[in-house]
């Protein structure tokens, strides 16, 4: 398996090596033994029977699970195997039925930036290609990341339904992180923190509008429930840095009232530090802090919440750091002692947490 291959697996939305559920239990691992012993022909057949058998008996879940080894099996017999991975996944997410069109947009997406960041000394290279060229192999920069951005919104288009559906139904072909069940309990939190990661790529902000958005409202640290009201203004509505804003007031509308603040709290923080991160307020060191403290005098016994002491105890550490550097005759040792105080009090208090 190549490189690429690895990496396209690795970011991706599924796990194939999740447990399956019902009858399909003990067939995935015929497909992996099949797979690791370059047999792909008979991986084929087994999961061909499996998404036939699926889709007849309706089971999407295992469908679908079953549509995605194809798809990495196909990746592996094709010498553009990129390029027929991309083919292949726009295919699904045109046939696929609500939830997983959402699904197979999400992963488009991955695919067409996996394939944009393989080739992007090439496709830097290119100029004035022309706006309804079908074949992506020859877009520019901008094409594909128009591309993208499109099928990440679109993926989220149905958020009011994809609000109501719970992200552990869809266990068997998810992967799932440690705090996954509290902190994207939803269908749409699982697909919005995905477009988000995009969004918060520096890379594709290489072309910019001449209307480019420029992050100087000091609103996007706020706290919480003025930020989600909040009416954020630009002339360049397709901005990502824009729509990721308007995903992250989204995020936190669905989940302030939950019992569970662990949900609402990670976004909060996740929000300031893409406000952080893109802001271009003088101040915004300042505000960051304040914020961060603020979720942390809040929810002192979340452990969610509290990663907001950690950047606390970082934001401190790169200021005494900044410190010594500009002065020879500092005291390096002069507020490490407090910092690292503070930390061992946290890691005491919460000794299981991330």
């Amino acid at each position: 398996m190549n490189r690429h291959l690895l990496l396209l697996l690795a970011l991706s939305l599924i796990s194939l090596q999740s447990t399956a559920q019902n009858q399909y239990e003990n067939v995935w691992p015929r497909i992996d033994t099949f797979m690791q012993k370059q047999l792909p022909q008979s991986a084929v057949k087994v999961a061909d029977s499996v998404y036939k058998d699926a889709q007849k008996s309706g089971g999407p879940i295992s469908a679908m699970k079953a549509q995605l080894y194809l798809l990495q099996i196909h990746y592996q017999l094709n010498d553009n195997g990129d390029s027929a991975a991309i083919y292949e996944a726009e295919h699904y997410a045109a046939t696929a039925e609500f939830p997983y069109k959402a699904m197979w947009q999400s992963i488009t997406a991955q695919l067409y930036w996996n394939y944009y960041q393989s080739k992007s000394d090439e496709i830097l290279e290119r100029s004035n290609v022309k706006d309804n060229d079908p074949n992506f192999e020859f877009w520019d920069a901008r094409h594909f990341f128009e591309k993208i951005t499109a099928l990440y919104f679109a993926s989220l288009k149905d958020a009011g339904r994809l609000k109501k559906m719970r992200d552990a139904d869809f266990y068997p072909i998810l992967s799932q992180g440690k705090n996954s069940p509290l902190l994207r309990p939803t269908l749409f939190d699982l697909l919005a923190y995905r477009a988000l990661a995009y969004f918060n790529n520096d890379e594709k902000d290489i072309t910019e509008s001449e209307l480019h958005f420029t992050m100087n409202d000091p609103a996007v640290f706020d706290e919480p429930e003025r930020f989600m009201v909040h009416h954020f203004t630009t002339k360049d509505s397709s901005s990502a840095q824009f729509r990721a804003l308007l995903l992250y007031q989204q995020l936190l509308a669905i989940h302030i009232h939950d019992a569970n603040k662990s949900a609402f709290v990670y976004a909060d923080m996740e929000r300031l530090d893409f406000a952080n991160k893109n802001s271009v307020a003088i101040d915004k060191k300042e505000l960051y802090i304040r914020a961060m403290r603020r979720i942390a005098v809040a929810y002192p016994d979340d452990s969610i919440a509290a990663m907001a002491q950690y950047k606390l105890a970082e934001q401190l550490y790169g200021e005494e750091n900044d410190y010594a550097d500009k002065s020879r005759h500092a005291d390096k040792n002069r507020d490490y002692t407090r910092i690292l105080s503070a930390l061992d009090k946290l890691f005491s208090k919460f000794p299981k947490s991330e």
